[in-house]
């Protein structure tokens, strides 16, 4: 017998609760189950009932993960864009590094004007878009971000449904005509 099996057996001369709390941790230790372990330093018969209870114990434990605790984090308010003013743009004219627009006011307050914005402006995301007739949307306004600091800010975002084509209109027309025509519509 090993020291360390000397050093446990002399411990083990109470039979409460507590001591066998630590014989099971012991034999944890010591890669035993508890039968194997009480056997060796000859404490207890295997036979009793409680060896049963503790190894069922033991089982149970190692097969159970241990529970997973998830903290709900504070809820922060979420940065969030107030607009002011809103356009809606139309693409007149493609230059070197900017491009001419027609905005319309959207609440109607302004009659609409041309404006020239540079490519930097407008998200790189959007840039390949930049072609005349292509539909863009402009606010300006505040940006009020989640740390409390408030921003101006000029938001331009091009709107991906494609432009109808001339083409496309008069096959339209065409279409519109004959039903018109067929359900005797005037």
């Amino acid at each position: 017998m090993n020291t360390a099996a000397a050093n446990l057996q002399e411990e083990i001369k109470d039979s409460s609760e507590s001591v066998h709390e630590e014989y099971l941790v012991h034999a944890d230790i010591m890669r035993m189950d508890s039968t194997q372990f009480f056997t060796e330093f000859g404490q207890i018969s295997p036979d009793e009932k409680w060896v049963d209870t503790i190894n069922d114990s033991i089982k149970r434990q190692k097969e159970s993960p241990a529970p997973v605790v998830i903290l709900k984090q504070p809820s922060r308010p979420k940065s969030h864009f107030i607009p002011l003013k809103k356009w809606e743009g139309t693409v007149l004219t493609v230059l070197e590094d900017s491009f001419v627009a027609r905005l319309i006011d959207q609440k109607d307050e302004y009659p609409d004007s041309e404006a020239e914005f540079s490519f930097e402006e407008v998200p790189q995301s959007d840039r390949g878009l930049i072609e005349p007739g292509a539909i863009f949307y402009w606010n300006i306004g505040y940006i009020d971000r989640d740390s409390g600091q408030r921003m101006r800010a000029s938001v331009i975002r091009f709107r991906r449904i494609p432009v109808w084509q001339s083409e496309e209109l008069e096959t339209a027309k065409v279409v519109a005509r004959h039903l018109r025509e067929t359900i005797g519509w005037e």
